[in-house]
């Protein structure tokens, strides 16, 4: 998967100045099982963890940071990420504390609250531009869940 996506032609590039591209945000027991789900195709599956945060003795770094949503007021994503993903209600929470030209919340549609579905929908509507899932970040949702994408300005 890392050469399917293009990782390893500038390997060294990324080991010496790792961009702060990408933030995840939500219950870091949640965030880990999604983390360990496989990506690929045929004999080529690995985990996403593997891409977003690799870990083993040979890895010098890597660029995505994982954020908690128990901390997320005394810690949020810096400016410079250019997409956070919000996992769940609590993260989707602080939607408009997050300096990201990209925003991505994914929410789950068997909880029966919808005030954060609507807060989402009022903010996106009022000060984003929606994203397409499928065209601008080809990802499709599982099915029960509900993903919006948005720019904000900043």
């Amino acid at each position: 998967m890392s050469q399917l996506t293009g990782l390893d032609k500038a390997w060294a590039a990324r080991l010496c100045a790792p961009p702060q591209d990408l933030a995840l945000v939500g219950a870091v027991a949640r965030l880990r099982e999604d983390l360990a789900s496989n990506l690929g195709r045929d004999q080529g599956l690995e985990p996403i963890a593997n891409i977003l945060l690799p870990q083993g003795p040979g890895v010098a770094t890597w660029s995505t940071r994982t954020y908690s949503v128990a901390h997320l007021d005394e810690d949020l994503p810096p400016a410079a990420v250019r997409a956070v993903i919000l996992d769940g209600g609590p993260a989707t929470r602080y939607l408009s504390a997050i300096e990201s030209p990209v925003v991505v919340s994914v929410l789950d549609r068997s909880i029966a609250d919808e005030s954060v579905q609507e807060m989402v929908l009022n903010y996106r509507s009022t000060r984003g531009r929606p994203l397409s899932l499928r065209r601008d970040l080809r990802w499709t949702p599982s099915i029960g869940v509900e993903a919006l994408a948005f720019e904000v300005p900043l």
